[in-house]
């Protein structure tokens, strides 16, 4: 195998590990009212918990955004390199 194979392998398993941590942090942030008003009785630190819990949603929101983009531009890069190619082979 080439230093790309291992590159590229690399790259989408970073990825599939990425994804995999985005999900997880968003069953942590899935977090009831209830759940935070019994844990958390002082209504100052509720509202700093909650700020919290959206910051994790935001990020994590964005960042499965960000792979998704990502994991796009590589199949069409991939589908151009095939083209391109083709054409220089023709």
């Amino acid at each position: 195998m080439s230093k790309n194979r291992f590159e590229d392998s690399s790259k989408r398993a970073a990825k599939l590990v990425d994804k995999a941590l985005a999900k997880e942090l968003k069953k942590l942030s899935e977090i009831h009212e209830d759940t935070i008003n019994n844990l958390v009785p002082s209504a100052t630190d509720r509202k700093k918990i909650k700020e919290l819990v959206k910051s994790v949603n935001k990020a994590t929101k964005h960042n499965e955004r960000v792979n998704l983009l990502i994991d796009f531009c590589d199949k069409a890069a991939e589908g151009l390199q095939q083209v391109v190619k083709k054409i220089m082979e023709a």
